[in-house]
């Protein structure tokens, strides 16, 4: 979402986790940075996905954790406890109550994140990374976004509208 690039490590090791030792993506996240290998990426980026706990993959508000808990016949059943906490710390160290957190904080880095969004949609497009002769192109993109309070129809129209995309 900003645009850092993190290499992956050449192995990561692996983690011992089960219900027992663990019950929360929090824990398990604490497990996988106490390596410091791990940490030095992971405090890069987990504090946005956990910004972002309240919400399961689809996207549904969600405010407890629900476990799949195995019953005396071997049969799983879904069990709902544990309150989510979603108030994570950016790496600079501000607290970040959940979702609305996470937007402030990627608002107060706007220029970033549209600059990102529009590299992603520039080599989308065009099929191939962005090269240094692209930064004009890329440069006007975010000037029109600017302009119109970065309205995403607008980059798009800029984009197809780009040489680079014409003469691809």
């Amino acid at each position: 979402m900003l645009g850092s690039e993190i290499a992956p490590p050449a192995t990561v090791p692996a983690i011992e986790i089960n219900l027992e030792n663990v019950s929360k993506p929090r824990e398990i996240l604490a497990k996988h940075k106490a390596d410091q290998s791990c940490y030095v990426c992971h405090v890069k980026f987990d504090y946005m996905g956990l910004a972002l706990e309240n919400y399961d993959v689809l996207g549904r508000f969600k405010d407890k954790y629900v476990h799949p808990v195995q019953d005396e016949k071997g049969k799983f059943k879904l069990v709902t406890k544990d309150p989510i906490d979603s108030v994570s710390e950016t790496p600079a160290g501000e607290a970040m109550p959940g979702v609305e957190g996470l937007k402030a904080h990627l608002m107060d880095r706007k220029e970033t994140v549209m600059r990102h969004l529009v590299e992603t949609l520039f080599e989308y497009a065009l099929g191939r990374e962005v090269r240094y002769r692209d930064r004009e192109q890329i440069a006007a993109l975010l000037k029109k976004m600017r302009e119109n309070e970065y309205r995403l129809r607008d980059a798009v129209l800029v984009l197809v509208e780009a040489e680079s995309f014409i003469c691809r």
